[in-house]
């Protein structure tokens, strides 16, 4: 999941400032954050497939909340131009 996050902010942070430094950048500021997020988030998620989610629902079920973790990961990738732009 690390390696996860931070290739994402790093491309997120490389093609918004169209530059490799835009991508270090962006990792540094929301990299650790993310991380965070990440271990608050994905072990309740998990919890719920394996104890309470039907197996046939168990694919709706992850899918819907990686599609939640992807909408928080863009919000921490895109923070720092929103309030850069202000």
């Amino acid at each position: 999941m690390p390696f996860r996050i931070a290739s994402f902010l790093f491309t997120i942070g490389a093609i918004k400032q169209m530059s490799i430094d835009g991508g270090f950048e962006n990792l540094r500021n929301n990299g650790l954050d993310s991380i965070k997020m990440g271990y608050c988030f994905w072990p309740f998620v998990m919890i719920g497939l394996y104890t309470v989610v039907p197996k046939k629902f168990g694919t709706m079920y992850y899918d819907s909340f990686n599609l939640l973790w992807m909408i928080m990961i863009s919000y921490m990738a895109n923070r720092a131009y929103s309030n850069r732009n202000l």
